[in-house]
């Protein structure tokens, strides 16, 4: 059997102690993602917080979205970065992607009131 990492030995430990708890479904799938290593706080970055103002400042709705070159060129950034930053802000739930050739992204209608 092989040896554990501190990581999974972390886990483990944490695991074992809030067995007992009574998490809540948010907190128990939060902690489930978190061991997987793909947690993220939901915070926005500048460059987030940048990206979702321009869509704001641009209507970008489902029925006029963008592709990340076409916000990079908007906020004269690289599409590379901007894909990046999109990535996140998909995951975190404040833009919806649509997928094609190229992807293009919208703000989901609670972002845009």
């Amino acid at each position: 059997m092989p040896e554990l990492t501190a990581r999974q030995q972390f886990i483990n430990e944490v695991d074992a102690a809030i067995a007992a708890l009574n998490l809540s479904e948010a907190a128990a799938a939060y902690w489930e993602e978190f061991k997987k290593g793909k947690a993220s706080t939901g915070e926005l970055t500048e460059m987030g917080q940048n990206i979702l103002n321009y869509m704001k400042e641009n209507n970008v709705i489902e029925s006029c979205p963008l592709s990340a070159k076409s916000i990079g060129e908007g906020l004269f950034i690289s599409s590379r970065v901007i894909s990046g930053a999109m990535r996140k802000l998909v995951k975190d739930g404040f833009v919806e992607k649509i997928a094609g050739n190229p992807v293009t992204y919208f703000l989901p209608s609670t972002a845009t009131n």
